[in-house]
């Protein structure tokens, strides 16, 4: 049996961490720490750091190939991180 401000601890833990009541009991018996699904604009961010990072790659293989790096490469790579900042700021 849980008070009612334990059954709300409960209620709202599980929310946060978007498990279910069985599996939050089950990490707390061996002894797991349950941490909060991160928001949804998580997996957008890592795709979006992915891509910089492959554009990035690119350029430097482009750059080191050529000894030379174009202004159109160089201003889709800032525009890739500036799109990435966007979606770290729309996350606080």
């Amino acid at each position: 049996m849980l008070s009612e401000k334990e059954h709300e601890k409960l209620v709202n833990d599980i929310s946060i961490a978007k498990i279910s009541k069985a599996e939050y009991i089950r990490s707390l018996l061996i002894d797991r720490k349950i941490k909060a699904s991160p928001p949804k604009e998580y997996a957008q961010l890592v795709y979006e750091v992915s891509k910089i990072g492959n554009n990035i790659n690119q350029l430097a293989h482009n750059a080191n190939a050529t000894n030379h790096l174009s202004v159109i490469d160089a201003k889709k790579a800032v525009l890739l991180m500036e799109k990435c900042w966007d979606i770290v700021r729309n996350l606080r």
